[in-house]
């Protein structure tokens, strides 16, 4: 619910049919903006671990479960700041918090994630580009659903929807950048 951007709603049960059926059959292309703690070495790469619930928080996902299922992610660096990396991620699957889970396996959590991204950095601060300037956490998981691409239920044609960057995130990698002091 804290992540922002695109989204597809269908208004008629067929378009919904339609739409549930290219989500399955994964042709439905999912395009993320992540901005995610550390810096990543690599320029791009990929996350192939299952998921499943949590043994002990059902409502949370793991990927230590006795019942799990495949999860693909692609990433690659947009760019890169001292503290943190803001990523293009593309969900080859789609699972229950998949992004926020394998950022998290990978040790580098989503930026405001209360629940997959650290419980120990959740009250420190940033660090900014700029020598001693600090930046205080996101009040909610910097995850953004930026681009969405499928094929429309009644016309048949490729849909492709963009949602800009909420001021929220623009705001924090401006922070980061060390072009805002505060």
């Amino acid at each position: 619910k804290e992540t922002s951007g695109t989204m597809v709603v269908a208004i008629s049960e067929s378009a919904l049919n339609h739409l549930a059926a290219q989500f399955k059959k994964r042709t439905v292309e999912k395009i993320y903006l992540a901005l995610v703690r550390g810096t990543l070495k690599e320029d791009s790469g990929e996350i192939l671990v299952p998921i499943g619930r949590h043994q002990v928080h059902r409502k949370q996902m793991s990927i230590r479960s006795r019942h799990s299922r495949t999860a693909h992610t692609l990433w690659k660096v947009r760019e890169r700041y001292s503290a943190a990396t803001l990523l293009e991620v593309m969900l080859k699957t789609g699972r229950t918090h998949q992004i926020r889970v394998h950022c998290a396996a990978i040790g580098h959590g989503i930026l405001g994630d209360t629940v997959y991204g650290g419980r120990k950095h959740q009250s420190s601060p940033i660090a900014g580009s700029t020598p001693g300037v600090t930046i205080p956490y996101p009040n909610r998981q910097m995850l953004h659903a930026w681009r969405l691409k499928f094929v429309h239920p009644v016309t048949e044609l490729e849909m492709s929807f963009e949602s800009p960057m909420p001021e929220d995130m623009m705001a924090v990698m401006e922070r980061l950048r060390g072009r805002e002091e505060g």
